[in-house]
């Protein structure tokens, strides 16, 4: 159980993050917007992260609408990788290719935006079996029962921030032996993770905070964008596969001058991944938020 003024500060962030999510989710039509539905999944995640850190016998429902939230994630999760996917060929329809290579990668987003579609639907179906606004009894007043677990604001939010910091930065250094886009995609979810949850705690710790989260987008996007295109390439495989089954033997061999691309790009990214992993270190990482100054303008 939290010291009492943790739990109401913890409260007070979750306000302000549902507060975030209803209004995301109340604008017309975000669902079939790339831009609305990434912005309504990151609140989600975001409301999550807050939820992982607040003492769960005091909500009432705590499970089911911690349930409600992750499924609403998870509803949202494949349609957006299917737009990112999708803004990456538009990325490399502006290379400058040949007549041929385009002419693929057309071929690629027509397949690509069946599954679009088939998603959207399947979305809109999940969707329509939540009530996002069902989860407005997260925002009612807990109950804070006696006794509370002795300990300052400052320690409390260590007690939070310490684990997940290991959780997140222990592992890098072992991931810049060999590529593992598995591996490094669980990593990622981890760095995004521990970056919500310094956003939750930082107006608690004394140390730099605003130069922690940046350092923490920076890996969390290199990952990102190293998954992104690990992702782009299963897909172009799985449509080589099935060019090939069909005897599509042109579109079949130039598909894979557009892999050695991907595949290129990915590569270079797991590069400058193995440049930035070394300089990260659990300890130096925690040192940073005890001892600099205290950080401005961060805000549950």
């Amino acid at each position: 159980m939290h010291p009492a003024e943790f739990s109401i500060f913890l409260h007070r962030a979750l306000e302000t993050r549902l507060g975030r999510l209803f209004d995301l989710a109340a604008v017309e039509g975000w669902q079939q917007d790339p831009d609305g539905l990434h912005d309504v999944r990151v609140a989600s995640r975001r409301v999550r992260a807050v939820l992982d850190l607040v003492d769960a016998d005091i909500y009432p429902g705590f499970k089911r609408h911690r349930r409600r939230l992750k499924a609403l994630t998870l509803a949202l999760g494949f349609a957006r990788e299917l737009d990112v996917r999708s803004m990456l060929l538009d990325g490399f329809k502006k290379k400058g290719l040949e007549p041929i290579h385009q002419a693929v990668l057309e071929h690629a987003q027509e397949a690509l935006e069946l599954l679009q579609r088939r998603a959207r639907q399947r979305m809109t179906k999940a969707l329509g079996e939540l009530s996002i606004r069902d989860c407005e009894g997260l925002l009612h007043v807990p109950s804070l029962p006696d006794p509370f677990a002795p300990g300052t604001m400052v320690d409390s939010a260590w007690a939070c921030l310490e684990p997940r910091s290991v959780l997140a930065l222990e592992p890098l250094q072992g991931l810049v032996i060999q590529e593992d886009a598995l591996a490094m995609h669980a990593v990622r979810i981890r760095v995004k993770q521990l970056r919500y949850t310094l956003e939750t705690l930082a107006p608690l710790l004394p140390g730099d905070s605003v130069s922690a989260l940046l350092r923490l987008r920076q890996l969390q996007t290199l990952l990102g964008d190293h998954h992104d295109l690990a992702d782009l390439e299963a897909f172009l495989w799985d449509l080589h596969s099935q060019l090939t089954a069909r005897r599509r033997a042109i579109l079949a061999t130039e598909l894979l001058d557009i892999l050695g691309l991907v595949a290129e790009e990915r590569r270079s990214l797991f590069d400058r991944f193995r440049d930035l992993a070394p300089t990260f270190s659990t300890t130096s990482f925690l040192d940073s938020l005890r001892l600099a100054a205290p950080s401005a303008g961060v805000a549950p």
